[in-house]
């Protein structure tokens, strides 16, 4: 399910649903939504409010597994076809909260996404 909001300041950019979330149409109805709604300090109404988060990920469709049984990454055709037109109508968005190398990298570039820390 996309959560798009005209109100939000917030935007939650994740992956292509997993097994659980496509089974359940809503995003983060697994352990790993217990876990960032924890980190936020959030309940599951407020997060699930479109007038405090916009939910988007970055493929709407489930991906599918690979061999071992793992979710493939989001298809790669997806998000440049809607993800600019789509963040455009949320100009009111001022933080952007990336959950995966695939957002990670969308959002804030390839380079800077995929960069390795420098050793202390």
């Amino acid at each position: 399910m996309l959560l798009p909001s005209s109100e939000a300041r917030v935007l939650i950019a994740s992956q292509a649903p997993g097994t659980k979330v496509h089974l359940s149409g809503m995003p983060f109805t697994d352990a790993s939504g217990d876990r960032l709604r924890s980190w936020l300090g959030v309940t599951a109404e407020e997060f699930y409010d479109k007038k405090n988060f916009a939910i988007v990920p970055m493929g709407f469709c489930f991906p599918g597994q690979d061999a071992t049984g793992a979710d493939l990454p989001p298809r790669r055709e997806c998000a440049p076809v809607w993800r600019a037109p789509l963040m455009a109508a949320m100009p009111q968005i001022e933080l952007v909260l990336t959950i995966g190398l695939y957002a990670q990298a969308w959002h804030m570039g390839a380079t800077r996404a995929t960069r390795s820390p420098r050793p202390s």
